[in-house]
């Protein structure tokens, strides 16, 4: 398994989904590139990690606002996937991103899941947030449609 799968938390029963998840996300080079990392999948919901590095801060050495609404797409849409039969898949067909606070720290989590899933479209929801000594302080949040491609 790769490096972003190492560690996770498989929350999944039914086998060929997780090794649709597997595969979905080990064909998402994005993800390994910038380093994000899968802590949790479950049906309807999936949670990840981001180490800060110098390559993803923007000018005054915050995570880049690109990155945060990246990684609220890819949770999101992640999400989204543990819902679907195999014949199906989904991509974003729109995603608005609400940024609360600086994106200060030195890891970051994402967590997805499927407000409402439906036969073409799946409403979903997604935040990044930071810890630090144990204060979780949310950064952004998202709103998500992804399309159902049969």
């Amino acid at each position: 398994m790769s490096e972003t799968l190492k560690g996770t938390i498989w929350l999944l029963s039914d086998p060929q989904i997780v090794d649709r998840m597997v595969k979905k996300i080990i064909s998402n080079r994005f993800s390994d590139y910038i380093g994000l990392r899968y802590t949790s999948i479950g049906l309807g919901v999936v949670e990840a990690m981001l180490p800060m590095q110098d390559n993803l801060r923007q000018q005054n050495d915050f995570l880049h606002g690109g990155v945060t609404a990246t990684l609220c797409d890819i949770v999101a849409g992640f999400a989204a996937y543990t819902l679907l039969p195999v014949t199906e898949q989904v991509v974003t067909a729109e995603i608005k991103v609400s940024y609360y606070h600086p994106a200060i720290g030195d890891v970051f989590y994402a967590k997805g899941w499927v407000e409402k899933p439906g036969k073409k479209l799946h409403f979903c929801e997604s935040e990044v947030y930071t810890l630090n000594d144990g204060v979780r302080k949310v950064i952004a949040k998202a709103t998500a449609s992804m399309i159902v491609i049969r």
